[in-house]
């Protein structure tokens, strides 16, 4: 779920993508990929930045961008669960860092007052890379599948340290990830 601020969240976005971790310690990993993102949101014409004036401001913007998502994580496994079978260890982490963004389409629709006539009703643009424009924050647990298989539930927040898109909005994320992780 996305929004501009802490609320108007709209319906679910889609994440899905391939990520890579580095164990460093025992406890300790860094994490990097790609995630093909989708981000659906409303926000109110107050939030954002217009690069032209209206002549009937619109009340609000619904929004739709597809995006790459390019995260750089440290997680730490604050609590071990040993198996007693043989399998990896379940574990409890949370994990902190920054996301980039490259824009791959923005769509937008004005919604104005009743009886607006001749106003902009869309605009579609792709405004590129913004680095380091998010701050991820998450926490989940990891159980292991078999000795190289693991599935994980990992529920996250990605909180604007800058505007994006277009208009510059400041798109914050939440949700849950999903994951199957192999270990090499």
């Amino acid at each position: 779920m996305s929004s501009v601020g802490l609320n108007n969240f709209s319906r679910p976005g889609t994440n899905f993508g391939l990520l890579l971790e580095y164990r460093f310690a025992p406890r300790w990993s860094v994490q990097t990929g790609v995630i093909q993102s989708t981000k659906v949101y409303r926000a109110q014409a107050n939030e954002y930045d217009f690069p032209w004036s209206w002549k009937v401001d619109p009340t609000s913007i619904d929004g739709r961008c597809t995006m790459l998502d390019i995260p750089i994580n440290v997680r730490y496994d604050f609590a071990l669960r040993s198996q007693l079978d043989g399998r990896l260890p379940g574990r409890w982490f949370v994990s902190g860092g920054v996301t980039s963004y490259i824009i791959n389409q923005e769509n937008y629709v004005y919604n104005y007052p009743p009886h607006t006539y001749n106003a902009p009703a869309e605009k579609s643009a792709s405004t590129g890379g913004y680095g380091f424009s998010n701050l991820n924050i998450s926490t989940g647990y990891e159980r292991a599948i078999g000795r190289r298989l693991s599935w994980q539930v990992e529920p996250f927040v990605k909180v604007p340290l800058r505007g994006i898109g277009f208009f510059k909005v400041n798109l914050m994320s939440t949700g849950v990830f999903f994951s199957i992780r192999y270990k090499l």
